[in-house]
């Protein structure tokens, strides 16, 4: 009886001594280190460099990257890609026009497709209005995701709900041209003075003189990339005809937004010996979005192929704001690489690339 008993208190104490054991195992911590995830970033980052060194692919054309990486099986059945871009000028720029039916014809007529560093460049121009700025069209004519950039000809009038859109339209990189006389009732609306960095200025301009030039603009700064588009289509040395005399200035008194001024200064006020304005542009509006004015005066007809152009080169720049989507897959585990590329067939144009590898499953 007694020797049953130990055995059962024996047995007892094995399995506790189990038990305790096996515990251990339950608590120790598990590593922090993602091997999977470390895997998937060497294999996109020898796969992104490989890519390039080859010489063989355009990152900005789908089908060029699909040759490499797919139909060359570059990546197992259980891994897909995705791939996006931030060039200079968007391979395909959609662009809505909020004007009336001559403008539109004019403007479709005359953005025409290009190409840039050996890369085509495209446009599909819309007529986008009435102005509503709808954040949920069931017809597929959402501003938010449809249009790289909108043009307009004139001031809208925007009310409070279609601010609040426009916001969120230029928080997600998209940009806002208006082609258009102002007046210091417009310029002051808070919408406008938001999106387009500008202030009322009551002195007066020197109309004596007979043009309008670019800012001088180091190669560094923002705006220099559309002097350098427009470089693309004309002589820089040509000379251009005396336009408005729009009264206004950048906020904060920021000269670096100036794109292009009158060969005259503002005389009297604050503003004495300031350059004039002409196209004001602005980054970084509500975060991402890019915008630009250009004053109308003489760009009325849109008679002067130098005037067009500039419009064209100022769209290019506004619409470039944000990331070029080649491919978007969903996977459940991921890793990204990423590197800038520099095209210069033509011009000197930065191109940021960046390439996620997954698992579908």
């Amino acid at each position: 009886m007694r020797k049953g008993f130990l055995h059962v208190v024996e047995a007892l104490i094995v399995i506790m001594l189990v038990f305790v054991v096996l515990s251990q195992f339950y608590t120790i911590p598990r590593s922090d280190h993602s091997w999977s995830e470390t895997k998937l970033r060497i294999m996109a980052q020898d796969l992104l460099y490989s890519l390039d060194e080859g010489d063989n692919v355009d990152w900005l054309d789908a089908a060029s990257v699909n040759t490499e990486i797919v139909d060359k099986q570059l990546l197992p059945g259980s891994m897909g890609y995705s791939l996006k871009t931030r060039p200079l000028v968007r391979p395909e720029i959609m662009i809505g026009c909020v004007c009336d039916v001559v403008e539109f014809a004019y403007i479709r007529d005359n953005i025409t497709s290009f190409s840039l560093n050996g890369i085509g460049r495209t446009f599909t121009v819309e007529r986008a209005s009435p102005l509503d700025f709808n954040l949920d069209d069931p017809g597929g004519g959402s501003y938010l995701g449809k249009y790289d950039v909108i043009i307009f000809f004139g001031v809208p009038t925007i009310n409070i709900q279609q601010a609040v859109n426009l916001s969120a339209y230029l928080r997600l990189g998209n940009g806002v041209v208006e082609y258009a006389d102002l007046t210091e009732a417009q310029v002051n609306e808070d919408w406008h003075r938001d999106t387009f960095n500008l202030e009322w200025a009551t002195t007066a301009v020197d109309l004596s003189g007979n043009g309008w030039e670019f800012q001088f603009l180091e190669t560094y700064e923002q705006a220099h990339d559309i002097k350098r588009l427009y470089d693309l289509f004309n002589d820089p040395a040509s000379g251009f005809t005396v336009i408005s005399d729009d009264k206004v200035y950048p906020l904060s008194r920021m000269e670096n937004r100036i794109l292009v001024r009158h060969d005259d200064y503002y005389q009297g006020g604050i503003y004495e010996g300031k350059s004039a304005p002409l196209v004001v542009v602005n980054w970084g509006v509500n975060g991402n979005g890019r915008s630009a004015w250009m004053a109308n005066g003489n760009f009325d007809t849109l008679d002067d192929d130098r005037n067009m152009d500039l419009l064209e080169s100022v769209i290019l720049w506004t619409a470039g704001g944000k990331d070029y989507i080649i491919k978007d897959e969903t996977f459940t585990e991921n890793a990204k690489a990423s590197f800038r590329k520099v095209l210069n067939t033509e011009i000197y144009e930065p191109v940021w690339v960046e390439l996620t590898l997954g698992y579908h499953f």
